[in-house]
């Protein structure tokens, strides 16, 4: 009898593992067909434009440089000069251009299985000054018109304006 029971729970045992593996087989068949993506084959415009604006620039070209310029005020009065009253400063620096695309601007479309994209025309992206890199050199002012940091903040300002 003993030989019997440990038959009969073999058969069970062998059964169970039998009916767990057939499991594990249709889960991961029914798991690769879910996965191959039949479901999510449609590409959008929507979609396209959403992956190129999450950057939202390409930039085509880096441009650096170093600059020497001047700096030149005097007191005025109804439009005349006033004498001995001249500030002036030179001052090196360096700069980096950065010149390419904005994504923003970008038409994307799609017509029938064709995906038309339509690019802006390439722009100044971003002017920056090393501002570690500023040397002031030959700065002269005097007791009437002084030097002061808003001078060289202007200064900076009109330089990064020229392109």
């Amino acid at each position: 009898m003993k030989i019997l029971d440990t038959l009969g729970k073999s058969k069970k045992a062998i059964g169970g593992v039998i009916a767990i593996i057939v499991l594990v087989i249709a889960i991961f068949f029914a798991g690769v067909h879910y996965a191959s993506g039949s479901n999510n084959d449609k590409i959008t415009s929507t979609t396209i434009k959403n992956q190129l604006t999450e950057i939202n620039e390409l930039a085509l070209y880096s441009y650096d440089y170093s600059k020497v310029g001047k700096f030149s005020n005097k007191l005025s009065f109804n439009g005349w000069k006033i004498p001995l009253t001249q500030k002036t400063f030179i001052i090196t620096y360096d700069g980096s251009i950065k010149a390419g695309i904005d994504l923003k601007q970008a038409k994307i479309s799609i017509d029938n299985e064709q995906l038309n994209i339509t690019l802006p025309a390439a722009k100044i992206l971003s002017h920056e000054i090393d501002e570690k890199s500023i040397e002031v050199y030959d700065e002269s002012s005097n007791i009437f018109n002084q030097i002061s940091i808003n001078d060289y903040k202007s200064f900076a300002t009109k330089e990064k304006k020229k392109k």
